[in-house]
């Protein structure tokens, strides 16, 4: 279990998570017109940036109203954390430098890296 003091930081650290993922997905949308041959890549890339967002509000949420998070909340942040990280890890390589840094394939992982203490 969380301390409330360790709330306050995860619920800043998730809600900046939330708000790279949730503006991310244009960015992603419009380099799949650009890379076709990394379409599929991108596409679950976009899903997991979409889930992310919606999985970091509700947590944010339950940090203010609830002033805890459950374990099993907590585990499936982290899953989803794992499978985001690979997938940007597999985009960095195919796509150029500069494409995959626009798309926050260096930040995001960064991100779940300060979660993966809790």
């Amino acid at each position: 279990m969380i301390s409330k003091q360790e709330l306050y930081t995860f619920s800043k650290e998730c809600s900046e998570l939330q708000h790279s993922c949730y503006k991310n997905v244009n960015r992603i949308l419009e380099k799949m017109t650009q890379y076709p041959e990394c379409c599929s890549d991108l596409e679950l890339y976009t899903k997991q940036c979409l889930v992310m967002s919606k999985l970091c509000d509700y947590l944010c949420n339950c940090c203010c109203n609830a002033e805890c998070i459950s374990s099993h909340s907590l585990k499936e942040l982290k899953s989803k954390c794992k499978n985001i990280k690979k997938s940007c890890n597999m985009i960095s390589k195919k796509l150029p430098k500069e494409c995959s840094v626009y798309i926050r394939c260096d930040s995001i992982p960064k991100l779940c890296n300060k979660l993966d203490k809790y």
